[in-house]
This record gives C-alpha cells, sequence and structure tokens, in this order.
C-alpha cells in the first residue's frame, strides 16, 4: 500500500480573516469530494467558493442565520443543499481518508479557498448543478449560470427578490 502524500498547509493559515476550525477544514473538504471528486481541480475550486460565499453571506443584512445554515459546517450538511450527505455518498464521505489523490485534491482546495489564496472563479455563486446528471431545480429554471466548470453550472442572485424562495420565518 503506498504511503498518501502529505499536504503542505501554509503557516500563516491560522492569521486569515476568515476564522475556520478544524471542523469547518474537515467537513467542507469532505463536501467536495461527495460532490466533485472526480472532477478538475478548478471544479474543486468553484464549488468549495459556492460554499465560501454562503458562509460569508448575510441574506437579508439582519445578522441572523441563513437559510442554508451558519458556518462552513452547518452549511455543508443542511438538508436539500449538498446531496453528498443526502444519498449513497454519505458513508463514503465520512469514512474517507487522505490517502487518495482526489481527497488531497478536496483538502488542496478546501485549504486555497478558505486563506483566499485563489480568486473566486463563479463571481459570487451560492448554487450550482450538473445538468448532465441532476434535473434541473426550480431555481435554476430561467436563469443564466455565471460559469460553467466540468459541466456544472455556478448561478448568483438566486436569493433575495427571487420568487421561488421566501423569507423564512422567525
Amino acid at each position: 500500500m503506498n504511503a498518501p502524500k502529505q499536504i503542505l498547509v501554509p503557516a500563516d493559515f491560522r492569521n486569515t480573516s476568515l476564522p475556520v476550525t478544524a471542523a469547518d477544514i474537515d467537513k467542507t473538504w469532505r463536501t467536495l469530494y461527495g460532490e466533485c471528486s472526480g472532477q478538475s481541480f478548478d471544479c474543486k475550486i468553484a464549488t468549495c467558493w459556492t460554499i465560501r460565499n454562503r458562509v460569508t453571506l448575510d441574506l437579508w443584512k439582519d445578522g441572523k442565520a441563513d437559510w442554508w445554515g451558519e458556518g462552513f459546517v452547518a452549511i455543508c450538511i443542511k438538508k436539500w443543499q449538498f446531496t453528498c450527505w443526502m444519498d449513497h455518498n454519505a458513508e463514503r464521505i465520512a469514512i474517507a481518508t487522505l490517502g487518495d489523490a482526489a481527497a488531497q485534491e478536496c483538502m488542496l482546495a478546501t485549504l486555497a479557498v478558505m486563506k483566499g489564496l485563489f480568486p473566486d472563479p463563479t463571481a459570487g455563486a451560492t448554487h450550482y448543478f450538473n445538468p448532465k446528471i441532476a434535473r434541473t431545480p426550480d431555481w435554476a429554471i430561467g436563469r443564466t449560470p455565471v460559469c460553467a466548470i466540468d459541466g456544472h453550472s455556478f448561478y448568483v442572485g438566486v436569493e433575495p427578490g427571487d420568487p421561488k424562495y421566501t423569507k423564512p420565518k422567525t
């Protein structure tokens, strides 16, 4: 069995302006592993940016948790947000290790996006889907994606003002 390659983390990673925990890093790389492990590194970066964009966006400028959750962990595991945690992949990604190249790329993409080492290729997207493997969600009907990477279509502006979403009752 080959020993896994080490991933080097920048020494100043903890000094990022976006506070993250070990749990944030763990849940995010695993989400990428479930959502796009077979895709390019660029797709992993873009997918991770959709998670980060949700973390940093306050939809109704009210300081309260948004409908998709608050923080990396909550956003990744919120029901109906990232299907990899709801389908047959959930067990696979929960027990995944950094012993293969795809998992290592997911970890590297997670660290790079959380640190801001790569610019956001999605122009602030908070939503995406792959039309080759999923039906078009209601929120995407009539919308034009801001970009497409490896078959994933990325979208902005799905939140406030969208007739398909309403502000949750508090």
